[in-house]
């Protein structure tokens, strides 16, 4: 497993910009091509560059886990042909709350959802992933994917130390997966907008404290 801090043209909340699964990471085009080498040599798969919704905020418009993708209905045609192109299998949400990555998370058992969902889109999700949904919010917060990021190779999940002890076991529970809270980019709770990772490695946001990486690493790797 290999672990790396990296900026994209100085910005540190990487995670933003991709979504990354232990067989593929999506790239927003914009990033430069110079990052796309550094992807790989890190996660060990293979780095594609697209747009979803025109912007290439992947990290926030993409929710999923290692097999299936959920994309807003508002992505153009051109980007739905980059997936299938690429051999993905996603299903288009229709749903005021766009940001999915930032209002869903795909749990091993549970999805996570923001708690102003529309109930039909909740019925949606379940059935495309046949399993259950729970509306729930994290610290006070409704949108709650951009809050935590999970290594689903070992079951693993680092969540903001927003929360409290009781709270985070909660939240495992709901989800069957283990739960560690921290944070990134030197205090950020959205531990999403710091990290890109999978079963191979992780890349963390350059403004990450070491107390925050060793936390990171351990949270997400160590088994």
């Amino acid at each position: 497993m290999k672990v790396k801090k990296i900026d994209f043209s100085g910005t540190s909340i990487i995670g933003l910009y991709a979504f990354a699964t232990d067989s593929y990471v999506l790239l927003g085009s914009e990033i430069h091509d110079k990052y796309v080498k550094e992807l790989e040599q890190v996660l060990k798969v293979p780095v594609h560059k697209i747009t979803i919704a025109g912007t290439s905020l992947l990290g926030v418009f993409l929710a999923g886990d290692n097999e299936k993708l959920i994309v807003p209905d508002i992505i153009f045609e051109r980007e739905e042909n980059k997936l299938k192109e690429i051999g993905m299998e996603y299903v288009k949400v229709k749903t005021l709350h766009t940001c999915l990555g930032n209002n869903f998370f795909i749990g091993k058992k549970t999805i996570l959802a923001n708690p102003e969902i529309e109930e039909s889109v909740l019925d949606q999700v379940a059935k495309y992933y046949d399993k259950k949904t729970q509306k729930v919010e994290i610290a006070e917060t409704n949108t709650i994917g951009s809050l935590l990021t999970a290594n689903n190779d070992l079951n693993k999940v680092l969540i903001t130390n927003d929360l409290n002890d009781e709270e985070a076991e909660e939240i495992a529970k709901i989800i069957g997966m283990e739960v560690t809270t921290g944070s990134i980019n030197r205090g950020s709770p959205h531990i999403k907008s710091g990290v890109i990772c999978n079963k191979n490695g992780i890349l963390i946001g350059s403004n990450t404290g070491g107390p925050e990486l060793v936390n990171t690493t351990k949270a997400l790797y160590d088994e």
